[in-house]
Parts: structure tokens; C-alpha cells; sequence
């Protein structure tokens, strides 16, 4: 991967940090579903840097219904609605989350949801539209990280590579460590690389009545924002190499441990209470299936009679309900149908 305007992670000499946040500069922080990028964004720039926690996330193609998983295209448009908006909601609390860490350590931070079509092209597509000039996102899945690692794993990381405004710097990471950065090359005036614009990454502000067939981009500041210094203009700031015996990032990243072994204990919390319901299933077959907001399917007597009875949390997570709303589970039901059928004999 030296390509020209790129460098490895060994050269320490090249890796300047973007300007403080009161140049105008912003650095977008890919953050998927991990705090380790965040973590090192936070380790590596400056205090007055302003940071975009963004998160691209592409169309839903299987539904997990019962304990399985069926094919988007098979299920009806008011359960892909209401799937998409509980995932929605599971995106935008970890990224609440990540800008607490933000708030806790004083520093600017933002989040930024984009739906499209493909990952790795709606983020070349926001690096045009938004003229992003600075990007932290990840170079490979972490159980893909080695100590020889230099290059590029991650298909989205070689596409973003390739495709992406040559203005951008882009920090690729991987299991906390920086394994390759690509430097910006500026265009000449009106120039733009080839093939960066792509249909599919369309976004536009969230509206809770804006229908979820659209694009999803939501956008939220901490008040919280540091007094920011003063500083020369052609002053630099140089973002130091990883260092394993700093005890600050060792503690971070302990903390991040914590929670991701947290996270595995309530998963399997979760997935014992969906095979015990459906084993329930089993011996009492559904007769009328409704997905409920927790994007669960129970029978329809059983989760209105909890429903009536006052409870305002899923009985499968015992997360809040974000509505009373039950739709019909077509797909399930003509399963259902066919096995009876099946089975009649």
C-alpha cells in the first residue's frame, strides 16, 4: 500500500493531525459498532479537534423473525418499517455512547447516521458532498489484525482507498492500531476524482414522520464544547505513534473490554430467552403472529393481554416499547399454514 500520498503505520514522521477545530476542520470517525475507533481518535488528535461520529449502514436483507432470519424481500413493507426503526434507534444509542466518551474526555463531538445502498460508497459519497478532508475508519475486522499487518483488508477500505477524494486523509485502524494512512493530495481547481458520485447514499434530516423507505442522516451536538486555545496558524501539531505503555489509552481500552464482555453476557441473555420462546412456539403454535415494536413476533392474545396490562417494556429485552403499535406477521403466518397443512395427517 505505498501508494503515492500514502504511508505505513512505522513512518511517525508523517502523521500530523488535522487542524484544531476552530480552523473549520472536522475529522469523521467510522465508528461501525466499536469503541476502539474512538478510543484511538481520541488518544491521537488534539483536545480542540471536533469530531463527527458517523455511521453508514446499508438496506436490511434479512429479518430475524422467531429465531430466524427471513429475507427482507419475503416480509411486508410495515415489518421492514418497523425493523428499520428499531435499528435505528440501536444506532443511535451506541452512538450516544460513543459521544459520552467524547463529553467525558471535554471534547466537540457530533453524530451522523447515512443509509445507503452500498457501505463503502456512501462513505466516498459523503467525502464529496461534505468536502471531508479528514477520516478515521477501520482497515479490517479486528480478528483479522496481526503485528505484520500493512495493508488494507477491509473491501470498504479498499474501495474508500481507491475511490475517495485524493483531498481526504484517511487513517485506517485496525484492533486500535494504526496500520496505514493514506495522505491528501490536493486537486486542481474544479478537478474531482473519477467515480465518486454513485446513487445509493442519499441522505436528508431525520423526521419521525418521514417515511423509512428514504435516507436516514441525524445530526447531534454536545453542548459540552472545550474552551478552545488560541493558536499561530502555521503552527503543527504532530499526532504521536501508538504507545503501548500509555496507561491512559491501556485503561480505555480495559474499560472497552468491560463493556464488550457485558455486551456477550446480555447477548446470550437474549438468545436464551428467544430459543426458550421459541420452544414455547413449538408446543402452542401461533395462530394470529404479530410483530410487536420491539421487532419480536408474539401471539396476538398473549402480547395484547401484556400489553393491556399495562407494561411499557419488551418482554423479550425489557427495553422500553417505543410504541403500542402490533402488525401482522404475513410471512410467519403462511409458514405457519403450510405446516399445518404439512402436517394435518
Amino acid at each position: 500500500m505505498d501508494a503515492a500520498g500514502g504511508s505505513q503505520a512505522g513512518d511517525s514522521s508523517e502523521l500530523s493531525s488535522p487542524s484544531s477545530s476552530g480552523g473549520g476542520e472536522q475529522v469523521y470517525v467510522a465508528v461501525g459498532g466499536s469503541k476502539a475507533m474512538v478510543l484511538w481518535a481520541l488518544h491521537k488528535f488534539p483536545k480542540d479537534t471536533a469530531f463527527v461520529l458517523l455511521h453508514v449502514c446499508s438496506q436490511p436483507k434479512l429479518i430475524p423473525i422467531m429465531g430466524a432470519r427471513i429475507p427482507a424481500r419475503q416480509v411486508q413493507e410495515q415489518e421492514l418499517t418497523s425493523y428499520k426503526k428499531m435499528e435505528l434507534q440501536r444506532i443511535n444509542d451506541s452512538l450516544d455512547q460513543h459521544l459520552l466518551l467524547c463529553a467525558q474526555e471535554k471534547v466537540q463531538a457530533e453524530k451522523l447516521v447515512v443509509e445507503s445502498d452500498d457501505v463503502a460508497e456512501g462513505l466516498v459519497q459523503l467525502i464529496t458532498e461534505h468536502h471531508v478532508t479528514a477520516l478515521v475508519m477501520g482497515a479490517a475486522a479486528d480478528k483479522h489484525y496481526t503485528k505484520k499487518m500493512k495493508a488494507l483488508k477491509s473491501k470498504k477500505a479498499q474501495v474508500v482507498e481507491q475511490r475517495a477524494d485524493p483531498s481526504c486523509k484517511i487513517w485506517y485502524i485496525c484492533k486500535g492500531t494504526l496500520v496505514y494512512r493514506r495522505k491528501a493530495v490536493p486537486l486542481s481547481h474544479g478537478a474531482r476524482p473519477q467515480g465518486t458520485q454513485k446513487p445509493g447514499a442519499q441522505q436528508f434530516s431525520v423526521d419521525r414522520s418521514t417515511s423509512l423507505s428514504e435516507m436516514w442522516c441525524v445530526s447531534n451536538t454536545w453542548l459540552h464544547k472545550p474552551n478552545l486555545r488560541r493558536s499561530d496558524a502555521n503552527e503543527k501539531e504532530t499526532v504521536h505513534e501508538f504507545d503501548e505503555g500509555d496507561n491512559k489509552f491501556q485503561h480505555m481500552l480495559r474499560e472497552l473490554e468491560s463493556v464488550r464482555k457485558q455486551a456477550y453476557e446480555d447477548n446470550c441473555s437474549r438468545e436464551k430467552a428467544e430459543r426458550e420462546l421459541f420452544e414455547a412456539f413449538q408446543k402452542d403454535i401461533m395462530r394470529e403472529p404479530l410483530i410487536a415494536a420491539d421487532g419480536f413476533t408474539y401471539e396476538a392474545e398473549a402480547i395484547r393481554e401484556w400489553i393491556d396490562n399495562g407494561h411499557h417494556t419488551s418482554p423479550m429485552t425489557n427495553l422500553e416499547l417505543l410504541h403500542r403499535d402490533l402488525l401482522p406477521n404475513h410471512a410467519l403466518r403462511s409458514t405457519i399454514q403450510e405446516w399445518l397443512q404439512t402436517n394435518a395427517n
